[in-house]
């Protein structure tokens, strides 16, 4: 149903841009969401329109807005268009760690020549945010991307299921690729770590020739005990013959004797 809503404008706005600000885009969308309820639009007074070439760029308005009691609704307008940022991540993968690409802009509502920001635009009438994110971002930062390699975070904040479902997919497939990187590099260190005995097998090898040496040593004092034993035994045996040869002596002794 259409619905007719009286427009007014103030002094200094060029009337012939009415028809313009009404097609465009950004004014269509802002007074669709009022048919759908439950706020009512009765009146429309424009106060600034600024033109980016022959395309309605600001629209500054009043607007008369009620609720379902009768109440009105503060009603200052600033109708500027879809926009896009782009989150540029960088991974150092030596460091490990990651950065946010900014970049350096003049901005006079902040009143700083070079206030850190996203790289940015406004998007154009069709809302080709994949496109224009991509031209900004090789204008600003000098990085050259496809637009159909960017995702737009957007849908995946409104639940659209199909985005869901290839943002985690992506998600998942960095996952995997995080995990079998890591398998690698554990692999490698594993590698290093088996050409190295490992400290249990030190200790046991230290304990088993620690075991050797007490056996050797223990085997050597039973020989020097043989050796020795072997020695008293020459000498009882040597002294035995020598008391027999004195005994013999002595009878030959007494047979002369005689």
């Amino acid at each position: 149903e259409e619905v007719r809503i009286p427009v007014t404008c103030s002094p200094g706005v060029d009337g012939s841009v009415f028809p313009k600000v009404f097609e465009s885009k950004k004014f269509q969308n802002w007074a669709n969401k009022y048919a759908e309820g439950p706020l009512t639009l009765k009146s429309i007074d424009l106060k600034n329109v600024t033109m980016f070439g022959d395309k309605v760029g600001f629209v500054t308005m009043d607007a008369d807005v009620t609720r379902p009691d009768g109440t009105n609704v503060p009603g200052s307008i600033f109708l500027r268009g879809g926009s896009v940022a782009v989150l540029v991540v960088i991974a150092d993968s030596d460091q490990r760690r990651e950065y946010a690409l900014l970049t350096k802009q003049a901005r006079a509502p902040v009143g700083k020549a070079d206030f850190l920001e996203l790289p940015a635009g406004m998007v154009d009438e069709d809302g080709n945010f994949a496109g224009v994110a991509a031209k900004e971002l090789e204008e600003e930062a000098g990085l050259v991307l496809k637009a159909e390699d960017l995702f737009d975070l957007n849908f995946h904040a409104y639940n659209r299921p199909d985005l869901i479902r290839a943002h985690d997919r992506i998600a998942r497939e960095k996952a995997k690729a995080a995990e079998k990187a890591k398998a690698k590099e554990e692999e490698g260190e594993t590698a290093e770590a088996a050409a190295e005995p490992k400290e249990e097998e030190k200790k046991e090898v230290e304990a088993g020739s620690g075991e050797a040496s007490a056996g050797e040593a223990a085997a050597t004092e039973k020989k020097e005990e043989a050796e020795k034993e072997g020695e008293k035994n020459e000498e009882e045996k040597k002294g035995g013959e020598d008391e027999d040869a004195e005994a013999k002596k002595e009878k030959e002794k007494e047979g002369d004797a005689e």
